[in-house]
């Protein structure tokens, strides 16, 4: 599947393993392609890492991974984990929705 799947091995182990299963799952024929672990600079000069974009059928995907044991509850501007600990992030939707919308912009250029 290497012609359909690219980019460096997560240096997070549970990550890793979030993307090999993804990985194993996804078809092996046209068009399914994916890029796992990639940066890029957005036109504000942030560099952006991005865990997976990944083509499909249905459109393209930029995927945000959170391993985390146990229970999560969106609050709207956080999620709360519940598992061996409570652990409250910031949500990730936001940064996951303007990295996507940074990265049109170069695709569409490249396309």
């Amino acid at each position: 599947m290497t012609d359909r799947w690219w980019g460096e091995r997560s240096e997070h182990p549970w990550e890793q393993e979030a993307l090999e299963h993804i990985k194993a799952l996804m078809p092996q024929r046209d068009p399914y392609r994916a890029w796992q672990c990639f940066s890029f600079t957005a036109a504000s000069g942030q560099i952006r890492e991005c865990d997976l974009f990944i083509v499909t059928p249905a459109g393209a995907f930029l995927v945000e991974i959170k391993s985390q044991p146990g229970r999560a509850i969106n609050r709207g501007s956080t999620w709360t984990f519940y598992g061996d600990r409570v652990r409250t992030i910031d949500n990730p939707l936001y940064l996951t929705d303007k990295k996507a919308k940074e990265l049109k912009s170069p695709l569409e250029r490249a396309a």
